[in-house]
């Protein structure tokens, strides 16, 4: 992914966010005004700055797993990056389409099955084997799903 250029554009198809989280996803970068950005728009744009330079080594060191190819479902785009010492992963989800059900569960890929993961910014602790075989709970606590919007989910081993 390292390679491939992704920038955060003017288009308004969707939202600062999720531009943002696939832009992370590449090169990151940004073909904007900064004259004809909001206030709001410019944190957007530090906090996006900010997270690829934190997740700069699994953008540019971990393995990728395409979870939901978006030629073969209407609805999602999933993907993964686990670290080489699988100690963390990034999970991707973009909506393309509004679904009927949003429910879901999605099976990650290349985690330690004996490591226990914590979903960063909440108390959810996961085995990698549970994540896995039976996956992650995609119904919350995130709104949605409109077109457009997207969520990661950052996981590190304790």
């Amino acid at each position: 992914p390292a390679c491939m250029g992704a920038h955060v554009s003017a288009n308004p198809r969707t939202g600062f966010e999720t531009k943002g989280n696939v832009a992370i996803m590449g090169t990151h970068g940004f073909e904007l005004d900064p004259l004809k950005m909001t206030e709001e728009e410019k944190e957007w744009a530090k906090k996006q700055v900010a997270d690829y330079h934190k997740y700069y080594d699994l953008t540019h060191y971990g393995d990728l797993y395409r979870l939901t190819d978006p030629a073969v479902d209407p609805f999602f785009c999933d993907w993964e990056l686990v670290s080489p010492d699988k100690e963390e992963a990034l999970f991707t989800r973009v909506v393309m389409r509004k679904p009927e059900n949003y429910y879901q569960m999605k099976r990650l890929r290349g985690l330690d099955p004996e490591k226990m993961y914590r979903v960063e910014g909440t108390e959810q602790v996961y085995s990698g084997a549970l994540l896995m075989a039976a996956g992650l709970d995609l119904s919350q606590p995130w709104p949605g799903p409109e077109d457009g919007f997207s969520v990661t989910v950052h996981l590190t081993a304790e």
